[in-house]
């Protein structure tokens, strides 16, 4: 006697649940492929955004104040082309420095007082503005030999005083006594106006 079979269903019938299963699993997984699609370009650009932002601004510092015993400032070449520092003695310079790297102005406070010389490509000061002890100006012009070709400033009694230098020898004029003085370079001094009495 032969077992009753139970009745099957056709094999297409059994494959369908199967086929659409993996139908929506298939449209599931093309759905997040979509989304990140997106979604990785679109994390790439976020992470490269700070980067270029960096590399575009210069480095900046917000604080209310900086202590340091120097600072330079570069150019875009890299270059020194200022450069405020302190000595030993913590009295303040600043140089600025022209494009061939050469210190072409400098401004510091001495023991006596402030000053500004203006120097040539050479290194040698032309022209300096100074403050003395006693806050009296002064104004000296030199030739490229570091010899004072021109000073003006104020004298001792607080009026105005005038020498210029020559191959020869100086004239120096007096505002407070109105004296007019010659100084050869291989002679005594002589009163081309004397001083009134």
């Amino acid at each position: 006697m032969t077992n009753p079979q139970t009745p099957t269903a056709p094999a297409h019938e059994q494959a369908q649940p199967t086929i659409e299963q993996l139908n929506s699993r298939l449209e599931r997984a093309e759905r997040k492929l979509k989304g990140l699609q997106w979604t990785i370009p679109g994390l790439a650009v976020l992470a490269a955004v700070p980067i270029f932002m960096h590399l575009d601004k210069p480095t900046g510092i917000n604080a209310k104040s900086i202590i340091a015993e120097s600072f330079a400032v570069q150019s875009a070449k890299g270059d020194i082309v200022a450069q405020f520092s302190a000595d030993r003695d913590g009295l303040p310079s600043l140089a600025l420095l022209d494009a061939n790297k050469k210190v072409r102005l400098m401004a510091w406070v001495g023991a006596a007082g402030p000053s500004v010389s203006l120097l040539d490509p050479q290194q040698v000061s032309r022209a300096t503005l100074s403050l003395n002890e006693k806050s009296d100006p002064s104004l000296s012009l030199s030739n490229a030999d570091k010899l004072p070709r021109s000073v003006f400033a104020i004298d001792t009694t607080g009026s105005g005083h005038l020498v210029l230098y020559g191959t020869a020898g100086g004239l120096d004029l007096s505002a407070h006594n109105g004296r007019v003085r010659w100084t050869p370079s291989d002679g005594a001094p002589v009163d081309a106006v004397p001083a009134p009495k």
